[in-house]
């Protein structure tokens, strides 16, 4: 099965899903404490009795049962030199019974430790842990890829990579949220961004509670993931009773609770812990009737695993710290020289503070690494910060192992026109879902009037429309060149930036740039801010740490129409 032929069947009709199997495997004989995985390729029959009892319920997806099946949950048990033995042999089980149309699906789970910086496992080890289970799994020809129960953000992409990495299958990722958000604090809708943007065609939630408490999580990524939702709860919050662990909905109880969740546009549904083929053939009735909805277009926007940033040609101007780049920064460069980024955490923390929705990373040197040094950075940034980032650097090399390394959807500053660059970058921005900034600058000296600019532009428009990207999809930067060189640039920029609104484009610019070899420079940053502003710029590169330049975004939001109520430039001025 494609990509898109999967996405194409859940569009024409709701998919059904399996529902538990280990705690039904525990209802039928599997003791406590074993090696699930074992304990099925021992007592095979209890097994596939089971999976034929969900078809018999309607199920036309079943998952394999390899959820633990990974190097590092198998070696608890003994067994991590038997990952493609035993991968190979549950699939097959799965792939026996998957008939009639019914799909078989390799069921990935987490693997029960966390991701540096939290914990002790690198980010590229746990790719290789994955990578290793997918190989072996695709020998039994899956039809698609299950994650789930994941609640480590960059867990989940690590599996989303390691599949990608080896094949080009369906992907359906899901997280396990409880409270609206997941253990680690992501958010619903954080989630759905980050898990696209690594690959995943199908995402949603599953497992932790009951169905009437799911719709809201899958309501939540509806409002941004422009891909088909999948929903696979418990039988109810699971409680102790006379020492064994009791879900408590029956299977009608636990189809109704479904009412918000369909309400809510989902596209894949099952059952989870508790709930059995009872559950699923009284779940496969509540269907009936049932028409899967449309998937919008994900709205652009930038994301870290915590928060969501929208951009649109019509949002107020907001700021983007500027203050992570070594450039006139001894301190930082030393740190970043020593693969030390507590300076960088400092001032994200400062910035933070200042009203920064977004910070800007560069860890250009020229004496280190650039690539291990960003990607340094943006590990330990995306830990300590819930902000979006904007990952600056001119090296390709250093950008795509950055962005792998993101948990959400990045700002890539920037792509020039140069056309080798050019697609090369733009395939990182399809492969990665990041936000691209194209600087329409090619190979020549940098083009000075207006219409030239947009002349780039427009080839830049063109490059990204064959890699899926709409205008509303990218962000163009004004360019801001030194006033000081050419006196001329500085209107041309802001007359540029009132063209591309006009075009409905989203426009950003590293304001500080129009100053540099001049005296007063804060004045000069100020007093151009304020003038893109009103030809109406969204972004702007600056630091948010001068309160005077706070100040004039905040006055320039409400004097542009772009503060209802004036409610911003009031909170500004009362700080």
């Amino acid at each position: 099965m494609t990509r898109q032929e999967l996405v194409s069947r859940v569009l024409s009709g709701p998919l059904l899903a399996d529902g538990s199997t280990g705690a039904e495997l525990s209802r039928r004989g599997m003791p406590a404490g074993v090696c699930p995985e074992q304990w099925i390729l021992d007592h095979p029959d209890v097994f596939m009795a089971l999976e034929r009892e969900y078809v018999d319920a309607g199920a036309q997806i079943l998952l394999m049962p390899v959820f633990g099946a990974n190097r590092l949950k198998l070696e608890g048990f003994g067994l991590g030199g038997s990952v493609a033995d035993i991968n190979a042999r549950l699939a097959a089980l799965t792939r026996s019974v998957a008939a009639n149309g019914v799909l078989a699906a390799a069921d990935l789970g987490p693997t029960g430790r966390f991701i540096a910086p939290l914990g002790d496992l690198s980010f590229n080890e746990t790719i290789s842990v994955y990578r290793e289970q997918v190989r072996a799994l695709l020998s039994a020809g899956p039809d698609l890829f299950v994650l789930e129960t994941f609640m480590d953000l960059s867990e989940i992409r690590a599996a989303i990579l390691a599949v990608r990495d080896e094949c080009d299958l369906p992907i359906v990722a899901s997280m396990t949220f409880e409270g609206g958000r997941t253990l680690t604090g992501v958010t619903p809708e954080a989630a759905a961004l980050a898990m696209t943007a690594a690959g995943a065609d199908v995402v949603g939630a599953n497992c932790s509670s009951g169905p009437a408490e799911m719709c809201a999580v899958i309501a939540a990524m509806r409002s941004v993931a422009g891909t088909p939702l999948f929903a696979k709860p418990n039988a109810g919050v699971p409680r102790l009773e006379g020492g064994a662990t009791v879900f408590p909905m029956g299977p009608e109880e636990f189809a109704s609770g479904f009412a918000g969740i369909l309400r809510a546009g989902v596209h894949i549904v099952g059952g989870c812990c508790g709930a059995g083929p009872d559950h699923i053939r009284t779940l496969r009735a509540a269907l009936d009737g049932y028409a899967t909805p449309s998937v919008s277009r994900r709205p652009a926007c930038v994301s870290s695993s915590r928060q969501v940033v929208m951009l649109s040609p019509v949002m107020p101007l907001i700021p983007i710290g500027e203050r992570i780049n070594p450039t006139g920064k001894p301190a930082l460069r030393r740190s970043l020289r020593e693969g030390d980024y507590s300076v960088a955490l400092d001032l994200a923390r400062e910035q933070k503070q200042a009203g920064a929705p977004i910070l800007d990373v560069n860890c250009g040197t020229g004496e280190t690494d650039e690539a291990a040094a960003l990607t340094g950075a943006v590990e330990q940034l995306s830990a300590m910060t819930p902000l979006p980032l904007a990952i600056d650097t001119s090296d390709p090399s250093a950008m795509e192992a950055a962005l792998r390394r993101y948990p959400g959807r990045a700002l890539m500053n920037a792509v020039t026109a140069k056309p080798e660059s050019m697609e090369r970058l733009l395939a990182l921005c399809v492969r990665y879902g990041a936000t691209p900034i194209l600087l329409p600058m090619g190979d020549g000296l940098p083009p000075t009037k207006a219409e030239e600019r947009m002349a780039v532009l427009e080839t830049m428009l063109g490059a990204a429309s064959r890699y899926g990207l709409s205008p509303t999809d990218v962000v163009v930067d004004v360019m801001v060149m030194a006033a000081a060189s050419d006196p001329s640039v500085a209107p041309e920029a802001v007359r540029f930036a009132g063209m591309c609104r006009e075009r409905g484009l989203i426009t950003v610019a590293g304001v500080s740039n129009v100053s540099f070899g001049l005296p007063g420079r804060p004045i000069l940053n100020r007093t151009y801010l304020a003038m893109l502003a009103a030809a109406g710029l969204n972004l702007a590169i600056v630091n948010p740490c001068d309160a005077d330049v706070m100040d004039t975004l905040a006055a320039a939001n409400l004097l542009t129409g772009r503060d209802e109520w004036g409610l911003g430039y009031i909170r500004t001025m009362k700080k």
